[in-house]
Formats: structure tokens, sequence, C-alpha cells
């Protein structure tokens, strides 16, 4: 009777530790990940990054000749400074 109980008592520590291993590798794994996929903010600069609302504009029937106009509006979400250069219509 006592070795049976001595037999449950390893079984039930063996258990106890295989669980805490694997809940202590699973919150590494986790921790790990998250810190992987972060943004780039977290660490510091993101470089820049340009952020157009409306990046295209129909203007629609357009006469031979004619001048036609319309503002695009670009913001800079990064950390760094945006350069904007060689824009060509399409």
């Amino acid at each position: 009777m006592n070795t049976t109980r001595t037999s449950i008592n390893s079984q039930v520590k063996q258990t106890s530790i295989r669980s805490v291993l694997t809940s202590f590798l699973f919150m590494t794994s986790f921790f790990v990940l998250f810190l992987t996929y972060q943004p780039a903010t977290l660490y510091g600069s993101t470089g820049p990054i340009a952020s157009i609302a409306d990046p295209q504009y129909e203007f629609g029937q357009v006469s031979e000749g004619s001048t036609v106009i319309h503002d695009f509006l670009i913001k800079n979400t990064g950390t760094e400074q945006l350069t904007i250069s060689d824009v060509k219509t399409g």
C-alpha cells in the first residue's frame, strides 16, 4: 500500500513539474514573439511614413488643353524626415 502511495505521489510531482515547465515555455515564447512584433516606435524610430487620406482623385471629363488642379494631403506619420521627390502623374 505504501508503494502505491509513493507511486501516486511521484506521478503527481512529475505532472506538476511538466505543467510548470510547459507554462514557463509558453510564457517565454509569448514574450519573445510579443517583443519581436512590436512596432518600431517602441525601439525609437519608424523612419518616414507617408500617409495619404485619398490617394486617387477622379477629375471626370477634362477638355484637351485645360488645366486641372487638386491638392493631396500627405502626412508624415513616421519619426524621421519625409522627402517627396520625383512626383509623376498618372
